[in-house]
């Protein structure tokens, strides 16, 4: 497994978002594709917050984690 700057890998941040709507269907039941795909692009950093990286394994994305100034 890998470990990268999201922004070195944003086509991976794709195959995330099903899970993710999934996941946070609860907590946030407007969330759609479209804004969980735009959260990722304002995550694309390397140098300032807010700040992501992905798990992957070759090109199959296995987890993400992030870092904002505030959550």
């Amino acid at each position: 497994m890998q470990i990268s700057y999201l922004v070195d890998g944003p086509e991976l941040s794709l195959q995330l978002i099903p899970g993710l709507l999934d996941y946070w269907r609860d907590i946030a039941p407007e969330d759609t594709p479209a804004s969980r795909a735009q959260r990722f692009r304002n995550h694309m950093h390397r140098n300032q917050l807010p700040i992501a990286w992905i798990a992957h394994q070759g090109m199959k994305a296995v987890g993400t984690a992030a870092l904002r100034a505030h959550d």
